[in-house]
């Protein structure tokens, strides 16, 4: 036996193993039943998880990288007028591509030696551009949360569409940095024949600056109001009749009688 007819020997053997092995894992792998067909997959680790199960959203929100967060508005308990803040995440089942960027931007005319830098150099808003992806079958992180269209995918590109419709300011959660105060400056998907089942969607943040202006209230006391803006002595008494200043004032009121009934 030559040199090619060993080769071919081990080949068919090698078609045998592979051929076996995947007879193998067929009847191996479990069969669908009624119950897991209805349901996307749902990981066991997830199952019995305060963190998953919805019960501590708070807590979710800064347990798990990868998510988008913001605040809403809501009644207290007595439900009048007095709100407080609660904290909504959204959980995508994953962050394929992470790219961040920041900068500073320096004046260019000359700086003075001695002077402090930092009046010449300021922060620019931070930048962050994630590659998202959700597929419809796997559960959703919060059961129920992706549930308002036909497929999870779709629900979530309507909840990315609406913060940026809205402008609402988000929180994002990464592994390398948790950004706050940013906004959804555009948004970037490409559905094809592949992921008529998921979605892959580039979404490009950009940070608002705020800044807080102190206030200070001061104490305005009416008595250093002053209304009066004339100058000199004032004479605030009546004229008296019989005298010059009370004829003078008659005779001007008569005049101005007779002027207008054209007497």
């Amino acid at each position: 036996m030559g040199f090619k007819g060993t080769l071919n020997t081990l080949s068919m053997f090698y078609m045998l193993g592979k051929a076996a092995w995947n007879v193998y894992r067929l009847i191996n792998t479990p069969a669908l039943t009624t119950e897991t067909s209805q349901y996307p997959y749902r990981p066991s680790e997830w199952e019995g998880r305060k963190a998953y199960d919805g019960s501590d959203q708070s807590e979710l929100v800064y347990l798990i990288p990868n998510n988008i967060s913001r605040k809403e508005m809501m009644p207290n308990e007595e439900n009048d007028y007095e709100e407080e803040q609660i904290t909504v995440g959204y959980f995508f089942d994953a962050f394929i591509r992470e790219s961040h960027s920041g900068a500073v931007r320096v004046t260019e005319h000359p700086v003075q030696t001695g002077a402090n830098i930092s009046d010449h150099a300021f922060n620019l808003p931070d930048r962050l551009s994630v590659e998202i992806f959700v597929s419809d079958s796997i559960d959703e992180v919060l059961t129920g949360q992706f549930s308002d269209y036909a497929t999870k995918s779709a629900s979530a590109y309507n909840t990315l569409r609406k913060l940026k419709e809205e402008r609402q300011l988000v929180n994002i959660n990464t592994r390398l940095y948790f950004y706050e105060n940013m906004i959804i400056e555009n948004m970037d998907v490409d559905d094809d024949y592949k992921t008529a089942n998921s979605l892959r969607c580039h979404v490009g943040f950009r940070q608002v600056m705020i800044a807080s202006v102190a206030k200070q209230s001061v104490d305005y006391a009416a008595s250093q109001t002053i209304t009066d803006t004339k100058k000199g002595p004032q004479n605030t008494e009546t004229p008296k009749s019989g005298s010059l200043i009370y004829e003078g004032l008659e005779s001007r009121k008569q005049e101005r009688a007779n002027y207008l009934t054209g007497k």
